[in-house]
């Protein structure tokens, strides 16, 4: 923990709650000299516990050497926050692969679409393909009328829909 001000007020306050608390901590000020008395009240209650770390930086006074500054807090926290966003990337990158692959029996690709029916010439005794490109019948048609073919189509629906009742 980062603690501006921490020779005096709310700063030091928090800064003796934290040392309490056992976080790890670093008291900035604009001077050394009103430091000094901070870390004398906040300092023997934090280096009684060990394992954990307490720097001070003031503007251009060394108030008390510690065997952690800024620079090691800022590379420590940065080489945390790398690690885990490398751990989240790896995370998603197996769960997106696992998912396109079907992992653990589940299928997550594309469902397989059903064949449309193959469209006739609604000539009728033709069996030709209907093609899109000739209006949807086959090339030996494309010349008939399109009120013919309009006929063709309706006679047939109607001769499926007897079929069907």
């Amino acid at each position: 923990m980062v603690i501006t001000s921490g020779s005096s007020g709310i700063g030091l306050a928090t800064a003796e709650a934290a040392a309490e608390a056992r976080v790890n901590l670093v008291l900035a000020a604009r001077g050394g000299e009103t430091l000094d008395p901070s870390i004398a009240r906040a300092v023997p209650r934090y280096e009684s516990k060990p394992g954990h770390r307490f720097g001070v930086a003031s503007a251009g006074v060394s108030a008390y050497v510690a065997p952690m500054d800024i620079q090691t807090l800022v590379d420590d926290f940065a080489r945390r926050l790398q690690s885990l966003i490398e751990n989240d990337v790896i995370d998603r990158a197996r769960s997106a692969v696992a998912g396109a692959l079907g992992a653990n029996g589940v299928s997550r690709g594309f469902k397989a679409r059903r064949k449309i029916p193959t469209q006739f010439c609604p000539v009728p005794g033709c069996k030709n393909k209907a093609a899109p490109v000739f209006g949807m019948v086959c090339a030996e048609h494309k010349s008939v009328p399109k009120a013919k073919i309009k006929k063709y189509r309706e006679a047939r629906r109607a001769k499926k829909l007897k079929a069907s009742a």
